[in-house]
């Protein structure tokens, strides 16, 4: 398994922004007993300060200078189960 990453987009300007992400219904899946993967998230912060909004995998939105974007990509799954004793965690 593996980390996934988080990217902060701000917006200096309007903008017509179309994400096309995966992974955030459904878990990666692990391989030989691994467990499965963080699911990724897209959260909406308006500058406004409205209420944070998580956004689908696809969607287009229209953003306001100071908007702030955030992608979270998926984690990997895990490979093979955990030795005895240790929960979860990378393998």
């Amino acid at each position: 398994g593996g980390e996934g990453i988080v990217r902060r987009y701000r917006f200096l300007e309007p903008a017509t922004v179309t994400l096309l992400t995966e992974r955030r219904r459904l878990a990666p899946w692990g391989l030989r007993g691994g467990g499965p993967g963080l699911r990724g998230r897209n959260l909406y912060f308006p500058a406004s300060g409205g209420r944070t909004r998580v956004l689908p995998g696809k969607v287009v939105i229209q953003v306001a200078p100071g908007d702030v974007l955030e992608v979270r990509t998926p984690g990997g799954g895990g490979w093979g189960a955990p030795p005895p004793g240790r929960r979860g965690g990378p393998r």
